[in-house]
C-alpha cells in the first residue's frame, strides 16, 4: 500500500533543501507517494525581504550571530507562533487536508509551529519527524514545538547530547536518533588511503588575503597534479585568481556540482558549511576550512573538533606544510565512526516502525 510522506523544507541556505531532495530521491524509488512545501513559497512577502536580510547578513556577520540569539528566546518563538497562526496557517491547513499525509518530516525548524496549530483544531492523523540540519549548538526553534514531533534526527552523538539537553522538565521521550546527514547511498565511499595529489578549492567566502598566499605557494609546488578551483559565490576574487595562477594543472569552473565530483579528489579547502561538510565525510575526503561565517558555523567547527575529521586552519604557509607532509589517512577511521550509509533508509524505517 502506497503511503504519503509530507516534506517541509525552506530555500535559505542549500543544506534544507538537500536534506528534503534527498528524502524525496528514496520516497519516490520506493513508488510512495511525495509532496514537499517550502517556507519560501507559503510566505511568499515574508521571503522576499528575509531573503536580503538573509544576503546581508553574510557580509555583515554579527548580524545574523545577533539574529540567532533573539531566535533562540521563548518570547520570539511565541511571537512567530502567533504570526504564523494569524495569517498562513489557513493555507498550511489546507494543504495538509489536501494532501491526507502519512507522514510529515520538516527539514526546517519553524515548521513545527503550523503542524502545533493545525492540531489544536484537527485530528493528528500522521506521525512527525525533524530532521535537524545544524550541529552541536541546536537553536531553540528546533524544538520549542517538540510534544507534536515523534521522532528527532541529528548528525551525531555530541550533537545528540546537547539537543537532549535542550529537552527541559525531563520531557524527553527518548526519540532523538543519530542519523547522519540524509544523503544518496551513491555519495558514499570508503577509502583506503588518501593522497595529497589531486585538491578541490571553493572560493565562497574566503578571504583574498589568503587566497593570494595559497596560491602565491601552490604555484611554485610539485607534490599535487591538479587543483580545481570553483567559483560559485565569489566572483571578484575568481577573476583575481585565475588571471595570475591558471596553469596546466590548476585549473577553474563557475560552478560545479560538488558531490557528483567530490569522491574523486583528495582534499577539499572550502568554509565549513553543512551540506558539504557531510559530503566530505561521506565520501572520505578531509576538509580544510580556513574561515567560517560568524554566528552559523561556530557549531561545524566545533563538532569537526570533536569529531577530529578534518582541520581548520586559517594559515597558508601551514596548510601547505599539512598538504605536503601530513598523512591525511589519520582521518579515516573518524570518518567510518560518524557517517551511515543507509541514513534515509534509517530515517524513513525508524518513522514507519512506531
Amino acid at each position: 500500500m502506497q503511503k504519503r510522506f509530507l516534506i517541509l523544507t525552506a530555500s535559505y541556505g542549500t543544506w534544507h533543501n538537500a536534506a528534503a531532495n534527498t528524502l524525496k530521491s528514496y520516497i519516490e524509488d520506493r513508488w510512495d507517494i511525495f509532496e514537499k512545501i517550502d517556507l519560501t513559497d507559503l510566505l511568499k512577502k515574508w521571503w522576499d525581504n528575509s531573503r536580503k536580510f538573509y544576503a546581508f547578513t553574510e557580509k555583515v556577520p554579527f548580524i545574523w550571530d545577533a539574529t540567532f540569539n533573539l531566535l533562540d528566546q521563548e518570547f520570539t518563538n511565541e511571537l512567530l507562533d502567533i504570526i504564523f497562526k494569524s495569517i498562513y496557517q489557513k493555507k498550511f491547513n489546507e494543504i495538509v487536508d489536501s494532501f491526507n499525509p502519512d507522514y510529515i518530516i520538516c527539514t526546517f525548524p519553524n515548521w513545527p509551529a503550523f503542524i502545533r496549530n493545525y492540531c489544536k483544531t484537527n485530528e493528528k492523523t500522521f506521525r512527525t519527524a525533524v530532521i535537524v540540519t545544524d550541529s552541536i549548538e541546536i537553536w531553540m526553534p528546533w524544538y520549542y514545538w517538540k510534544e507534536i514531533i515523534d521522532d528527532f534526527f541529528v548528525i551525531d552523538k555530541w550533537s545528540k547530547e546537547v539537543f537532549i539537553s535542550k529537552f527541559i522538565n525531563n520531557d524527553y521521550k527518548d526519540n532523538v536518533h543519530v542519523s547522519f546527514f540524509p544523503l544518496e547511498e551513491k555519495y558514499f565511499t570508503d577509502k583506503e588511503i588518501i593522497w595529497n595529489k589531486k585538491i578541490l578549492i571553493l572560493l565562497t567566502w574566503l578571504k583574498k588575503t589568503f587566497c593570494l598566499k595559497l596560491f602565491e605557494q601552490l604555484k611554485n609546488e610539485e607534490f599535487y597534479d591538479e587543483i580545481l578551483v570553483i567559483k560559485w559565490r565569489n566572483d571578484s576574487l575568481y577573476k583575481i585568481i585565475k588571471e595570475k595562477f591558471e596553469s596546466s594543472n590548476i585549473r577553474f569552473t563557475e560552478f560545479v556540482k560538488i558531490k557528483e565530483i567530490l569522491k574523486d579528489y583528495d582534499i577539499f579547502i572550502a568554509k565549513p558549511g553543512w551540506t558539504i561538510m557531510c559530503e566530505c565525510i561521506a565520501s572520505d575526503v578531509p576538509l580544510i576550512s580556513p574561515s567560517f561565517i560568524p554566528g552559523q558555523e561556530e557549531w561545524n567547527i566545533e563538532l569537526i573538533t570533536k569529531e577530529n575529521v578534518w582541520i581548520y586552519e586559517s594559515n597558508a604557509e601551514k596548510i601547505i606544510y599539512y598538504l605536503k607532509f601530513l598523512d591525511f589517512s589519520r582521518f579515516l577511521p573518524n570518518f567510518k565512526k560518524i557517517k551511515k550509509v543507509d541514513s534515509v533508509k534509517f530515517i524513513i524505517d525508524t518513522i514507519e516502525s512506531k
